[in-house]
């Protein structure tokens, strides 16, 4: 069983965003992200499922061609290889949890 504290687990920068790998297996792996005020994760693709669920914050999501705001309490289907992009509306830091499936590097 592999267990983890968020708060033990050293984040990676991308620009302003902090990323932390919470677990991850062979088949799946989850993350969380925080986004800054007006911070952006511009449109990308994984090849793998995944779901986001927000922790809190106002966050536009764009998925392939489709947008929508998000906020707290609020999850997201990622198809397949489908390009996401992420935009913190909000004046407060934007919280995410992002599981994909398969496992992949983050």
């Amino acid at each position: 069983m592999e267990i983890k504290c968020i708060n033990d687990i050293e984040g990676k920068r991308y620009g302003d965003i902090v990323v932390k790998e919470l677990v991850s297996g062979e088949r799946m792996s989850c993350v969380y992200f925080s986004l800054p005020p007006g911070s952006e994760a511009p449109a990308h693709a994984h090849p793998a499922e995944g779901i986001l669920f927000s922790l809190g914050g106002e966050i536009e999501v764009t998925v392939g061609s489709e947008r929508k705001v998000i906020t707290s309490g609020t999850s997201v289907l990622i198809p397949f290889n489908i390009e996401v992009g992420l935009k913190n509306l909000g004046n407060m830091p934007a919280e995410v949890i992002a599981i994909g499936s398969p496992a992949g590097p983050i």
